[in-house]
């Protein structure tokens, strides 16, 4: 019987319809194994407050920490889709890190980081794609002690694409540990094989 390895799936944007996390959800899409369970979070199904340490000092730490700390400490791996705004990632991903990095009774203060895997991808209707927004998101999760692939992906000018057409030219199987690279519509993207969340 194999183990089962937890991947999570989350969008950086409080946006219900966000760029970024379609195309989380569509990097998820090629994650594959009996051994492998993806779990899709949106971040506004997990409210909190702006990280304040006199909250946190009344030991109340809200049940969006709670249950967004509780996925995350399960999990080995995570799918991560960064918005830029103003060339970083958004305010309400940091305030979310910010509170889970903090610790908790029978826990440590990176557990819900510390030595887990993770991917970045980003998306923007500017011909960029949000890649702005990745360096400062590598360096702070880096800092956390999570691994951050190498490999990452931004695609740019998605408000003309058909969402239905880019799904399917977007991620294509591969067998491949590899980066790939494929054209949509003369953009260069990067294919990610979310197998190597595991090959690291």
């Amino acid at each position: 019987m194999h183990n089962m390895h937890t991947i999570i799936v989350l969008g950086g944007s409080m946006r219900r319809d966000s760029w970024n996390h379609k195309t989380a959800v569509m990097a998820a899409a090629g994650i594959k194994g009996d051994d492998i369970e993806v779990r899709t979070l949106h971040l506004a199904d997990f409210p909190m407050p702006v990280y304040n340490e006199d909250t946190e000092a009344q030991d109340t730490l809200g049940e969006g920490v709670q249950a967004l700390r509780s996925h995350f400490r399960a999990a080995q791996g995570v799918l991560l889709g960064v918005p830029e705004y103003n060339a970083v990632l958004p305010g309400a991903l940091k305030n979310a890190i910010d509170w889970l990095t903090r610790p908790v009774e029978g826990g440590t203060r990176l557990d819900c980081f510390s030595g887990k895997v993770v991917a970045l991808v980003s998306a923007s209707p500017g011909q960029l794609g949000g890649i702005r927004g990745l360096p400062t998101t590598r360096m702070i999760l880096s800092s956390i002690g999570m691994h951050v692939l190498p490999d990452q992906m931004a695609v740019g000018g998605v408000q003309v694409m058909k969402f239905g057409e880019y799904v399917h030219s977007l991620y294509v199987p591969t067998s491949l540990n590899l980066v790939k690279m494929k054209p949509l519509r003369g953009t260069a993207l990067f294919i990610l094989d979310a197998k190597l969340v595991f090959k690291l």
